[in-house]
């Protein structure tokens, strides 16, 4: 079995070694390789005006159709939106002011209806203080602080007698209970008040029961009668 021996030409079997050249020649170029790195993103366009990709039939991807706004669009549903906020603010504000008047009105409505049923206790108080003793009393001027303390509240939140003697009877606020014939007094005036009216913030809660001078003499009606027998 023969051996196997060096090749011919002089080669040996194993590869003559690299040069200093050769050394840094491949150090460079592993260097390199190792620093360079493509990345490859599948699916991705590289601007955004590029084109979609075209999928394995050659066809494009299409994404959904955006119509652009004509000339004055934007304006105008501007416009309505604000005309709509405008409108609603307004009923709103309408609103706010009728709840606020509905209010007071029934405040106004359940105090005087409050306000007519102390009217009766006023009117005893003045009885009790026209038939009490003479100034000085102790009983009397308590009935008297009574009647003004009662007075004072009820005037501060509105309450008012209504002006009788010496004015002219008025249908809207007097109730006449006679008409009387009284030398010196004009047709129409009051001469006597029966009961105290009462106002509520012009609101009549009580007329005022008064006796109203006819503008006639004593036996006026008599002669003028004889005169037409005659």
């Amino acid at each position: 079995m023969s051996s196997i021996g060096p090749k011919r030409g002089g080669e040996s079997a194993h590869p003559a070694p690299f040069t200093e050249q050769q050394d840094a020649e491949a150090a460079e170029s592993s260097s390199a390789d190792d620093t360079i790195e493509i990345l490859e993103v599948v699916g991705m366009q590289e601007h955004p005006d590029d084109p979609p990709p075209e999928d394995e039939s050659g066809e494009q991807e299409r994404g959904p159709l955006r119509q652009a706004p004509e000339p004055g669009e934007g304006n105008d549903e501007q416009g309505k939106l604000q005309e709509q906020l405008l409108r609603a603010r307004a009923d709103f504000d309408n609103f706010r002011k009728r709840t606020a008047r509905d209010r007071a009105q029934t405040f106004d409505t359940a105090f005087a209806e409050l306000m007519g049923h102390l009217l009766p206790v006023i009117d005893n108080l003045e009885r009790a203080l026209l038939s009490a003793p003479p100034s000085g009393d102790p009983f009397r001027q308590g009935i008297g602080l009574i009647h003004q303390q009662l007075m004072e509240t009820l005037s501060r939140n509105g309450l008012a007698p209504i002006e009788t003697r010496g004015t002219d009877f008025d249908p809207n606020l007097h109730e006449a209970v006679e008409m009387v014939d009284l030398p010196g007094w004009s047709q129409g005036r009051i001469i006597e008040e029966l009961q105290k009216g009462y106002m509520m913030k012009n609101r009549l809660l009580r007329p005022a029961l008064v006796r109203v001078a006819s503008g006639k003499r004593p036996g006026d009606t008599q002669n003028q009668g004889d005169e037409t027998a005659g």
